[in-house]
Order: structure tokens, then C-alpha cells, then sequence
């Protein structure tokens, strides 16, 4: 498979800067204009809470209260990231953009090798910490981020393109819909995706993940107005003139 030149961003989008998009444009999310989101409680369960935006990912305190205009936006859909992505002149990036970026010329499992990766600070996965709050959950057994959940972004070490959180942080949507066999028969160049599809591709892992989770080749999918608290996304575009 070949790749044309692309630009992608070193970091997810924020909650300040998507602040000054929602400011500038006035732009209501889907779950504000719907009244909820999907939030991991401190059970380790997930439910939908109402009142939950990415302003008030876990539907309480607004995450500029919390000291967290530095850390991803969560809680947006494919729609609004693709809004979002378009006030800046961007694009989301396809599928298979994001997983070239995230695997960085490596062959490995994830980036940094194939399994736990010491005392390298290399992403906000599910880990020690997170099983510190979530007991149940299953983990990179033996790594501690000191993050339960999101962490600035750039926290954590870039990858060998020099991007971050590429692994890790929050999932991150794609332009593609999902077929679970479009990579069998996809074109040699640039494949966008299949044409027809109710779903589009995440990709990624988050703070949540587990080993299995936040493998470069895992893919997953959703609805386009779905809005979860591990969930964001960053921009690409073609490659700048």
C-alpha cells in the first residue's frame, strides 16, 4: 500500500482550542444538542449520563474548572470532529494515515516493541493506575503512567515520526467507514474507505485500553454521533505547499 505526502498534527486536539472554535463559530456539539454523553463512571462502568459534553465530560465540573484546557477534547462525534477539522482548513485522517503515523516505520506490536515497555514513558494506557480505580479491568500489567485518565497532551513520549499520543490518551476518529473487509481488496493507493457504511473507524487506544486494545493494527468502529469520554481525534491535510 502507498501513501501520498500528508500532514499530520504532533498532538489531539485540546480543550482550549476546540474553546475558540466553539467560540468563534457558535458550533453546538451532538451531545449538546442531544442532552448527553456516554461517560465512564467510577465503577468502571460506562453509562449515559445526561447533561455530559465535552465541556462536562463526566456530566460534573467543566474541564476548564479541572485544569484540563491542556487534555484532549473528549465526548465529540465523527461530526463534530469533521467540523472542527474543517474550521482549520483540515481534514480528519484516514484510516490508513493514522495507523502508517501511528506505527512510524516500526513492525512491532506497538511502537516501542512488543510488550510492556519498563520504565519508558511511552503512553496513558490502561495500567497500574487505572487498576488502582478500576480493579476489574485488565492492563499493561507492570507499567504505571500516573495518569487514571486523560493526560495533557505531549505528556508522554513521541513516537518515532515525533508525534504523541498516538498510542494511547483517547481514541481517535478517522475519515473512514467501517468494513471489516476493505483491507482485503483495498486499492494500492490511498485508500480512503469503503463508499457505503453506518459506522467510521477509531483508532488508536485510550486510557482505557488494554494490550489487546491499543495494538497499532486493532480497529474499531462506532456510529458518527457517538460521544464517549475516552474519545477525540486530531486533524491532517494534504501535504502543505
Amino acid at each position: 500500500m502507498a501513501l501520498s505526502a500528508f500532514y499530520l498534527d504532533k498532538y489531539e486536539v485540546t480543550n482550549r482550542f476546540f474553546q475558540q472554535f466553539a467560540q468563534q463559530t457558535t458550533y453546538r456539539t451532538t451531545a449538546e444538542q442531544e442532552g448527553k454523553a456516554w461517560a465512564l463512571k467510577d465503577t468502571g462502568k460506562g453509562e449515559e449520563v445526561s447533561g455530559a459534553h465535552w465541556r462536562k465530560p463526566e456530566g460534573g465540573e467543566t474541564v476548564f474548572v479541572s485544569n484540563r484546557g491542556e487534555h484532549p477534547v473528549v465526548s465529540v462525534s465523527w461530526e463534530d470532529a469533521q467540523a472542527y477539522c474543517r474550521w482549520t482548513g483540515k481534514r480528519l485522517p484516514t484510516e490508513a494515515e493514522f495507523e502508517y503515523a501511528t506505527r512510524a516505520g516500526t513492525k512491532t506490536k506497538y511502537w516501542w516493541g512488543n510488550g510492556n515497555p519498563g520504565s519508558r514513558r511511552v503512553a496513558n494506557i490502561g495500567d497500574e493506575s487505572a487498576k488502582r480505580q478500576y480493579s476489574d479491568w485488565t492492563i499493561m500489567t507492570g507499567y504505571d503512567d500516573g495518569y487514571v485518565r486523560t493526560a495533557p497532551v505531549g505528556s508522554f513520549e513521541a513516537n518515532p515520526f515525533g508525534l504523541h499520543d498516538m498510542t494511547g490518551n483517547v481514541w481517535e476518529w478517522t475519515a473512514d467507514r467501517y468494513d471489516e473487509q476493505y483491507y482485503g481488496s483495498r486499492p494500492p493507493k490511498n485508500p480512503k474507505g469503503p463508499s457505503k457504511g453506518d459506522y467510521r473507524v477509531f483508532r488508536g487506544g485510550s486510557w482505557t485500553s488494554d494490550p489487546y486494545a491499543m495494538r497499532a493494527a486493532n480497529r474499531n468502529r462506532l456510529t458518527p454521533s457517538a460521544r464517549y469520554d475516552p474519545m477525540g481525534f486530531r486533524c491532517a491535510q494534504d501535504n502543505p505547499k
